[in-house]
């Protein structure tokens, strides 16, 4: 195959606007070619499905080993997240983080959840007009999730806030990652404290991860990073996913109204919006040696900007992907991601989602939202704050 030079685009995708509204730029490099490279940032960025999906398939090729993140810093910080690992290390850390999160382990909190979504469902409506971030995208995330992590009190009620400066952090060192950094040094002083582990929730799953330390499941030094397994993006992810998906359905009531008369819709129209506002925006690999796509070089130890978001809004993968249509063929959309790494708790914010919006669906005829204000952070695609008002008439 000739080879060609990749195409050299001199824009930053960490401006506050283009975070706002990453459409455009996110079009941009669609449009310039399987792989582009970022000058301002020294990386090389794939914004469009295929070569991210075979990249996700090839964890030889493009390694996490060091780090997925986009600074070395923060690499070295978090490092022992299973994040960071490739094979066969990261089945071994993998295998034990997602204990708790197997079909059983979920099964197992699924009547709390439902009974949480109804309480609050009927409190909001109550309400009638709430802020849908803090007041509902929130709360199942808060009140069931953050509780099975087990962390005393103080971690706990300060886990959502570690995770959006995860997120912060996990971006190019811009002020948003220096405003970050104090909360994340906060979090590893926390996961580290050596009186951390005599103060978890027995059963909890943080307290697992050191009782699999015990018998030799995994080495002990693992233990804290791996606590951000559970409070890092992941947490964060779900509740920017919750927020769109109202967003999504205020905008499109014909489709609310569809689901209503037929809720066996409800899942994919979860996975429907998910796909169209990806909520963790990227992740990062390391060439491992001279790599080609589509004819396009990479360097051996180039760091390579996964897109996520902008690889499920590709038209070479889905017809007319800016559309919000809860009939579409969902399948091989990486919302949460593909391959060794996919999204470890994707079950359980999927379970979340159905049984929320499967609570308001038996009440709300209508979504409305004002007020709506998309978040700004340099990883996680999520929203700030929006007033919603519920009508059941």
């Amino acid at each position: 195959m000739l080879k060609t030079s990749c195409p050299a685009l001199d824009i930053d995708p960490w401006t506050q606007d283009n975070l706002i509204d990453p459409y455009p730029g996110w079009s941009l490099m669609r449009d310039a070619g399987p792989v582009v490279y970022l000058s301002r940032y020294d990386i090389y960025a794939l914004p469009r499905y295929s070569p991210v999906r075979s990249a996700l398939s090839n964890w030889q090729d493009f390694s996490s080993a060091n780090g997925a993140l986009l600074t070395e810093e923060m690499n070295q910080a978090t490092a022992g997240m299973t994040l960071h690992t490739d094979p066969p290390e990261h089945q071994q850390l993998r295998g034990v983080l997602r204990r708790p999160l197997t079909h059983d382990g979920i099964e197992e909190l699924e009547d709390d959840l439902r009974t949480q979504a109804e309480t609050l469902v009927e409190l909001l409506i109550r309400k009638g007009t709430f802020e849908g971030v803090n007041e509902l995208a929130e709360y199942l995330p808060m009140a069931v999730v953050s509780r099975q992590v087990g962390l005393p009190e103080e971690g706990r009620t300060n886990m959502l806030a570690w995770s959006d400066a995860t997120g912060d952090t996990g971006g190019p060192m811009n002020d948003r990652f220096h405003a970050a950094l104090p909360m994340i040094q906060e979090a590893l002083a926390y996961s580290y404290d050596p009186t951390l582990p005599s103060r978890l929730k027995p059963g909890g799953w943080a307290q697992r991860l050191w009782d699999a330390a015990e018998v030799g499941d995994l080495p002990l030094s693992k233990c804290p990073t791996m606590l951000m397994d559970y409070w890092g993006p992941a947490l964060g992810t779900t509740v920017a996913a919750i927020s769109w998906t109202v967003w999504q359905f205020s905008r499109h009531p014909d489709q609310w109204t569809q689901i209503r008369r037929n809720p066996a819709l409800l899942p994919n129209a979860i996975l429907e919006s998910v796909r169209l506002e990806s909520p963790l925006a990227h992740l990062s690999r390391t060439a491992t040696r001279d790599l080609e796509i589509d004819g396009i070089m990479i360097p051996a130890g180039s760091r390579v900007l996964m897109m996520f978001g902008s690889a499920n809004r590709d038209d070479r993968k889905f017809d007319e992907p800016e559309r919000f249509d809860i009939h579409r063929r969902t399948i091989g959309h990486m919302g949460f991601g593909f391959g060794e790494h996919t999204c470890i708790g994707q079950s359980l914010a999927r379970l979340q989602m159905k049984l929320l919006f499967g609570a308001l669906l038996e009440r709300v005829t209508r979504f409305e939202v004002n007020d709506f204000t998309p978040a700004v952070n340099n990883m996680l695609h999520g929203v700030e704050r929006m007033q919603v008002t519920l009508h059941t008439h």
